[in-house]
């Protein structure tokens, strides 16, 4: 069976202050975008490919740009992990997507917001639950090499591949 994910990409709230001035006020609720990802949603199948592109684009951009943020990483996941933009044969083109909500049989969403990276592992009674299992701060690229180290350390990532 496949593992099926969503990462979400989140922006600041906003509020006037007392001159008027828009400022950040948290970050928002409801996501801006939603990618979904039929297979290999486990964290070994996309923090790889996920965490790398997210510290190069905070770098270049910044992942406030949560359009650009959310195109960018749909094309680098599907490019990342092999799939055939082309062949329609190829399971890629009909395992991504962008979605419109939550979908009701994900096992774990990776929310992206501004500074961070939080992972939920999804469970399911009469409603879905959401637990956070690894929040990874997405500021400075130099923490990159010391993340990484820590997450092959820590056996979050069992299929780490070298090179990022």
């Amino acid at each position: 069976m496949s593992t099926r994910s969503h990462v979400t990409f989140h922006n600041y709230k906003t509020k006037k202050d007392e001159t008027g001035r828009l400022i950040k006020d948290g970050i928002q609720k409801k996501p801006d975008y939603i990618l979904y990802f039929h297979m290999d949603g486990y964290p070994s199948g996309i923090l790889p490919y996920l965490i790398p592109f997210l510290f190069a684009f905070q770098r270049n951009r910044g992942l406030s740009d949560t359009s650009y943020a959310a195109a960018w990483c749909m094309h680098h996941m599907i490019k990342s992990r092999g799939y055939d933009y082309y062949n329609i044969v190829d399971m890629g083109c009909l395992s991504n997507g962008i979605s419109n909500g939550i979908h009701g049989d994900i096992e774990f969403l990776y929310e992206v917001t501004p500074d961070e990276l939080i992972v939920k592992e999804v469970s399911y009674g009469k409603k879905q639950r959401f637990k956070t299992i690894l929040t990874i701060p997405i500021t400075k690229e130099d923490e990159w090499n010391e993340l990484k180290i820590k997450l092959v350390v820590s056996g979050a990532l069992s299929k780490f591949k070298e090179g990022y």
